[in-house]
């Protein structure tokens, strides 16, 4: 997906920073989705209130009542997808960035313990796990007993980046977070072993 740039002596290369923006492709599917559901909702609701029939009416008001609220949960992330430029994740030697997360857009790689794309219907998620627990920085799960069991079932973890909008490969995305992440290992056990050079290279 890139070159690498040449190692420089005594420290290890990095592989140049993976950017992900929007697929277009994406945006105007799930665009025209949510169009779509949004206008049967308003459709059998106002067929429901103009029908004289009881039946229909409480079926097509209750519809939006139940459907709306659900729908405008995506107003957001759509929102986002039209109106934000340059890239939405970014992985570099620090971490990653998601600008899509209002609670804690970056984790470092010394955070991350473990990474892996999810399964199933989250299968297009990179999922990270952190080192040690740090739930002011975790994907919020909703506030009862089986919300963290939820996401453990779901194959999700600690912070959740979705690929699913991006213009990515998601097999790649994860073995560059992969590379990157035991890159900036390698950095760290160099700078700690930087005083003790005999019988040492400074390398790895």
């Amino acid at each position: 997906m890139s070159s690498q740039a040449p190692p420089a002596q005594g420290k290890p290369a990095f592989d140049a920073p993976l950017e992900l923006h929007y697929s277009w492709f994406q945006t105007l599917w799930m665009t025209a989705l949510w169009a779509y559901f949004a206008g049967a909702i308003i459709y059998w609701a106002v067929i429901g209130l103009v029908s004289g029939h009881v039946v229909i009416a409480i079926a097509g008001v209750g519809g939006l009542l139940v459907f709306g609220p659900l729908l405008l949960t995506f107003v957001g992330p759509l929102w986002h997808a039209w109106t934000h430029k340059g890239p939405v994740v970014t992985l570099d030697a620090r971490g990653v960035t998601d600008r899509r997360k209002k609670k804690a857009p970056f984790i470092p790689w010394p955070d991350v313990g473990q990474m892996w794309l999810g399964s199933g219907s989250t299968a297009s998620w990179l999922c990270f796990e952190f080192r040690r627990p740090d739930r002011e920085r975790a994907d919020p799960p909703p506030n009862w007993l089986a919300g963290g069991l939820l996401k453990r079932v779901r194959f999700l973890s600690d912070w959740n980046v979705d690929l699913r909008p991006l213009a990515c490969r998601k097999a790649d995305v994860l073995r560059r977070a992969e590379r990157l992440h035991k890159q900036e290992l390698r950095q760290r056990v160099v700078r700690m072993n930087r005083h003790n050079q005999q019988g040492w290279s400074g390398s790895l």
